[in-house]
C-alpha cells in the first residue's frame, strides 16, 4: 500500500509538522510503501526520500508536484502515482483547518483524521466553543471579535470584556501551538494582546482567564467505530499560560510532563468523559487530542481540540499498548473505512425538474 505522508504547510507550525511527520515516517516504514509529500513554507509541493537528516534539504531538491488530484493518482510532472492513502501530519492553517482534505474528497483520496467540516469547526475556536455550548459542554466565558469590528468599534470590544471582567486571554480564532496568545489584566494589556493576536488571524476569542486552575489533555482514537481513550497528561508551564516554547522547544525536546496527570480519579473519569463527548460532538475520525482545564474546586473545561495532534498523540497510549505502528494502521484503517462509507452514499436523484411531456 502506497500512503503519502503530508507535511509542512504554509502555516506558523510548519516546524512541528515536520517532527511530527518524523515520527510518523519511522512508523510506517516498516509495513508500508511511503512517499512523502511535503509542503513547503509558500505552499509549494514537493516529492522527495525521506532521509530525515538534514529532512528538508533532502526534501528541497525533489520535484515539485503539480496539484493536480484524480482518483487515485497524483500527478508529478508527466508521470503519475498511486495513493492508496494520505496520513496527514499538518498542523495549523491551510492543513489542519479542511482545505487539503477538501483536496482529497474531491479526488477521492482516503485520508486520515477528521473530514472537512469537523477540521473547519476544530481549528476555529470561536466556532468550537458555539459547538461545546450546544452540546452542552463545560467551557469559559468568551466572546469573538473580528479585525473590522475591532478597528471600527473598539469601545464595543472594550465593553464585552469589561464586562466579562480581568484577566482574560486573547488568542486568534484559527491558530495552534499557543501562537499569538497573549494573557491580559488590565485594558493597556488588553489593546497590545489583540494587535499580537491579529497578527496571525482575522478573528479572535477573548476568553475569560481561570486564575487558579491546572492544564491536562486526553487524546481520543477512532478507528472505524471503535474508540480508544488516552492516558491523561498534564503539562508544565514556566508562565502564566502554556506557551510555544513549553510544548516544543526545552533543551531541544519536547516539554516535561506528567504522565498520567496526578489528579483525582473522579475528575480524571470526568476529563475522560467530556473527552469523548466533545470528540463525537464536532463529528471527528481518526486521533484528536482534547485540551481541559480544571479549576481550584474540580470544575472541568473543554479548552480546545487539536484535531491533528502534534506527533499524532503517540506519547500519550503508550500504557494501552497501541504503539505507534498500531496507532498508524489504526488511522490508515479509519481512512479507507471512511472513504467506503462515503462511496456507498447516492448522490444522484431522480426528479422531473427537466422532464418535458410526449
Amino acid at each position: 500500500m502506497t500512503v503519502a505522508l503530508v507535511f509542512g504547510g504554509k502555516s506558523s507550525e510548519h516546524s512541528v509538522s515536520v517532527a511530527t511527520a518524523v515520527l510518523a515516517f519511522d512508523a510506517l516504514k516498516r509495513k508500508y510503501d511511503v512517499l512523502p509529500v511535503y509542503i513547503d513554507k509558500k505552499g509549494v509541493w514537493r516529492k522527495g526520500k525521506f532521509n530525515k537528516k538534514p529532512v528538508l534539504k533532502k526534501l528541497r531538491r525533489g520535484r515539485k508536484i503539480k496539484i493536480c488530484f484524480t482518483k487515485p493518482y497524483l500527478y508529478c510532472g508527466l508521470s503519475k502515482i498511486r495513493i492508496d492513502c494520505a496520513l496527514l501530519c499538518l498542523h495549523g492553517a491551510n492543513g489542519e483547518d479542511g482545505s487539503v482534505q477538501g483536496v482529497l474528497r474531491l479526488a477521492s483520496i482516503p485520508f486520515t483524521g477528521c473530514d472537512v467540516t469537523s477540521s473547519a469547526v476544530g481549528m476555529d475556536k470561536i466556532l468550537m466553543k458555539d459547538v461545546f455550548k450546544s452540546n452542552g459542554i463545560s467551557c469559559v466565558e468568551y466572546v469573538g471579535i473580528t479585525k473590522e469590528e475591532h478597528e471600527t468599534y473598539p469601545c464595543v470590544t472594550k465593553a464585552k470584556v469589561r464586562k466579562m471582567g480581568f484577566p482574560v486571554i486573547v488568542k486568534p480564532s484559527n491558530a495552534g501551538s499557543s501562537i499569538g496568545i497573549s494573557l491580559a489584566r488590565n485594558s493597556k494589556e488588553l489593546e497590545k494582546a489583540i494587535t499580537y493576536a491579529l497578527k496571525y488571524d482575522n478573528r479572535i476569542i477573548i476568553e475569560k482567564a481561570l486564575v487558579d486552575f491546572r492544564e491536562v489533555n486526553c487524546a481520543v482514537l477512532k478507528s472505524e467505530e471503535r474508540y480508544y481513550l488516552s492516558d491523561i497528561e498534564e503539562p508544565r508551564k514556566k508562565g502564566e499560560i502554556l506557551d510555544y516554547i513549553d510544548k516544543y522547544s526545552i533543551s531541544g525536546k519536547m516539554s516535561h510532563r506528567n504522565i498520567p496527570a496526578s489528579i483525582d480519579k473522579e475528575v480524571a473519569e470526568k476529563v475522560r468523559e467530556l473527552a469523548l463527548k466533545v470528540f463525537k460532538a464536532l463529528g471527528c475520525s481518526g486521533v484528536a487530542r482534547i485540551d481541559f482545564m480544571i479549576d481550584k474546586d474540580g470544575k472541568v473545561y473543554a479548552n480546545e481540540i487539536n484535531t491533528i495532534p502534534g506527533s499524532l498523540s503517540f506519547y500519550l497510549f503508550v500504557t494501552s499498548s497501541l504503539s505507534p505502528e498500531k496507532i498508524c494502521d489504526l488511522l490508515i484503517e479509519d481512512a479507507l473505512y471512511n472513504q467506503k462509507r462515503r462511496e456507498d452514499l447516492s448522490y444522484t436523484y431522480q426528479n422531473e425538474i427537466f422532464a418535458t411531456k410526449s
